[in-house]
């Protein structure tokens, strides 16, 4: 249950107005409008988190470890994507026209691209090596934000907590494999003279903020209990909203001191998008976790909607949160290609 006081229950209450109106539509509009909404929501979610300053005594924690093995790898990052361009291509040392103007600029290239992997895949794994500490943080703040917003208020399970943090570990860690695939693409065409430069800044653009937006996002839909492909398929249905908001938390992650909150804002923000895409029906996937508490007698409030308006069938799950079993979903037909 929430412990704000008054003033800050007031507060609380205006400031959910106001979320209320900014996050409708999320994927409605243009291309461009759901990736400007994306973009958006992270500064959305530092700002809440300063508007509800019960919420950071969940948020602080977690953001001092990750940071201190945030720091850690990004100076082992740097010293080793030096010694790993040194040796895979020496730096051009020549002054004829060719060095100057073209091979000097395409090792800086290959260089800049390999930094922002290396340093890109530091941080990620610095969030797992985190984990123990971070990851019952981040899922209390997500479900306190939830509180705030729809009123229900998830009971505590030591067990679902832990095997939640267990599921999180494994699909970041399977996103990450993911993502090191298409590194691999990317570091292999920078020896194409020119061309594979310019396809690996298309591709690590493209890409590498993915990693950064995967993470937030996966704390909302672990405690709806999504599969890591449901996960997937939500990124790519979403895709203009799920870059723009990954690209936005990649650009807070570069930014002194204000990295600092940049991941429980971006977990802040990515609850408040999964709940404003529950409750006007833009989001198809159910939240299994309700499910199952009703079947146990628990009251899970009326803040999000029971029904999913025929666009998918209705998840079977079992009596216990131990053990999950969902039917097939059975998909209609214009739900089945993604728009």
């Amino acid at each position: 249950m929430s412990d704000d006081t008054p003033t800050q229950e007031a507060e609380d209450s205006a400031t959910r107005e106001k979320v209320k109106i900014r996050t409708e539509g999320l994927t409605t509009g243009s291309v461009f409008d759901r990736f400007s909404s994306g973009f958006a929501l992270p500064f959305k979610g530092i700002r809440y988190l300063f508007h509800h300053r019960s919420l950071l005594k969940y948020a602080l924690p977690p953001v001092i470890v990750t940071t201190t093995l945030m720091v850690i790898s990004w100076i082992l990052g740097f010293s080793f994507t030096g010694t790993l361009i040194e040796a895979v291509w020496p730096t051009p040392a020549g002054d004829a026209w060719y060095d100057l103007w073209l091979l000097k600029p395409l090792w800086w290239v290959l260089y800049a691209v390999t930094l922002l992997i290396v340093l890109t895949v530091s941080t990620v794994l610095s969030y797992l090596a985190s984990l123990p500490v971070a990851g019952p943080l981040f899922e209390m703040l997500s479900e306190k934000v939830e509180a705030i917003e729809t009123g229900f208020d998830a009971p505590f399970d030591l067990v679902v907590m832990l095997r939640n943090m267990l599921t999180t570990l494994l699909h970041v860690s399977a996103f990450l494999g993911l993502q090191m695939l298409v590194f691999g693409v990317i570091f292999g065409v920078q020896f194409i003279p020119f061309v594979g430069q310019v396809i690996g800044a298309l591709l690590g653009t493209l890409t590498g903020p993915l990693l950064v937006g995967f993470v937030p996002f996966d704390y909302p839909s672990t405690l709806r209990l999504w599969s890591f492909r449901e996960k997937l398929g939500f990124m790519f249905r979403h895709f203009a909203l799920f870059f723009g908001f990954a690209l936005a938390s990649a650009v807070l992650l570069y930014l002194p001191l204000v990295n600092l909150l940049f991941l429980p804002g971006c977990v802040v923000a990515a609850t408040l998008a999964v709940i404003a895409m529950e409750k006007s029906g833009e989001l198809t996937y159910r939240d299994r976790r309700k499910e199952i508490l009703r079947k146990r007698g628990v009251d899970v409030g009326d803040g999000l909607q029971d029904e999913a308006d025929g666009q998918v069938s209705l998840p079977v799950a079992t009596e216990s949160l131990d053990e999950v079993v969902i039917a097939t979903t059975e998909v209609t037909e214009s739900e089945s290609v993604p728009s």
